[in-house]
């Protein structure tokens, strides 16, 4: 009876000390993770803040100056205008003979605009810390190019001996080509160049506002053939 006695009494001294050991162990991994989680979040958050930020940083920067374009995904930062006068004519034949011919002249006042997408930006660098910021905008292009149609007006029209009824077909001519010439005028006149000095200045200047010290703008060339002279 004394010996059972003695052996359950060492059995629940092993037990209890078993449980204290575990409960410690327990203890001491919960405080090891806590000073690993302590000491390794921060620099968790660098590292994820260091790929996430471009994307961020591209949205906002984005949205900085398209608030201050109006939210305007295309800017228009030149525009010009001029006029062509175009004279268009149609004969007349029957085979080789001559039989007479229409003759249409066609005054053109037109407008054409130039200017950046600037859904096509890009960020190419940029620290928040130093106000520091350099992006590149697409090479600037037309934009759209339109007839005044109320100081546009034909100046001449008339038909000579048996001339053909195509009053209304060369004026639909001479009005394409007229706005033809109108685009190959601006392009000569640099309309593109004076897009992308102008879209330069305006963006740093909204940069600049919104509290970037340092702003680099660059503009991609434009693509030989884009705007055509003739």
């Amino acid at each position: 009876m004394t010996a059972n006695t003695s052996k359950t009494g060492i059995l629940g001294q092993l037990l209890q000390q078993s449980i204290t050991q575990i409960i410690i162990n327990i203890l001491m991994l919960g405080i090891l993770i806590v000073g690993i989680y302590v000491l390794i979040w921060p620099q968790v958050q660098k590292i994820s803040s260091m790929f996430t930020i471009n994307t961020v940083t591209t949205t906002e920067v984005r949205n900085v100056i398209l608030g201050g374009l109006r939210d305007m995904n295309e800017l228009t930062t030149a525009d010009m205008s001029t006029k062509s006068t175009v004279h268009v004519s149609q004969e007349q034949r029957l085979g080789s003979i001559y039989l007479g011919d229409t003759n249409v002249t066609f005054e053109g006042v037109g407008t054409v605009q130039a200017g950046i997408n600037m859904q096509e930006l890009e960020i190419k660098e940029i620290n928040l810390k130093k106000h520091k910021i350099h992006l590149v905008l697409p090479a600037p292009r037309i934009s759209q190019a339109f007839l005044d149609v109320e100081a546009s007006q034909v100046v001449d029209e008339y038909r000579r001996w048996l001339g053909p009824d195509a009053e209304a077909k060369l004026q639909d001519q001479a009005q394409k080509e007229a706005l033809k010439k109108i685009k190959a005028e601006a392009c000569s006149g640099h309309i593109l160049d004076a897009a992308s000095n102008h879209a330069q200045d305006l963006i740093k200047q909204i940069l600049t506002t919104a509290g970037y010290q340092e702003v680099q703008v660059d503009v991609k060339p434009v693509p030989a053939g884009t705007c055509p002279t003739a």
